[in-house]
């Protein structure tokens, strides 16, 4: 259900699950990710630096930075949003952005109660359930 590329996304040299990260970042320092088929997300990966030195535990894998949840106002009042309506975007074709006080008096339920606003490529998308939880 997803591949990474270097270069275009769909017309680009597809990645083999079996090359490690360190070989696929010696020839290119960006590729692309293409996360579901059927309501594909595209995500640009890009290395910036490298840690040096040994792994510390047995499992050397670790989220080393996230980020900041993105500026986004209220349909409302321009207040931070922290919802999503989807039948807002969907059916109204309009920002389904909310805040904690409009969230509370919002009467659309078509497509569930309005979801937490998270920064994620997949929010908003059908079976975009939240975002992960340690352990990773």
């Amino acid at each position: 259900m997803s591949h990474f590329s270097i270069g275009d996304a769909w017309r680009g040299e597809e990645l083999n699950d079996s090359l490690t990260v360190e070989r696929v970042f010696s020839s290119a320092n960006t590729l692309e990710h293409v996360y579901d088929y059927g309501t594909s997300s595209n995500t640009k990966v890009k290395v910036v630096t490298a840690r040096k030195g040994s792994p510390l535990i047995k499992h050397p894998i670790y989220l080393m930075g996230r980020n900041l949840l993105p500026e986004a106002e209220c349909k409302v009042c321009k207040k931070q949003a922290r919802y999503l309506c989807l039948e807002c975007i969907y059916d109204e074709q309009e920002s389904g952005l909310l805040c904690d006080e409009h969230v509370e008096e919002h009467p659309h339920e078509d497509y569930g109660d309005p979801m937490p606003f998270v920064n994620s490529p997949r929010v908003g998308m059908c079976g975009y359930c939240g975002p992960a939880e340690p352990p990773y």
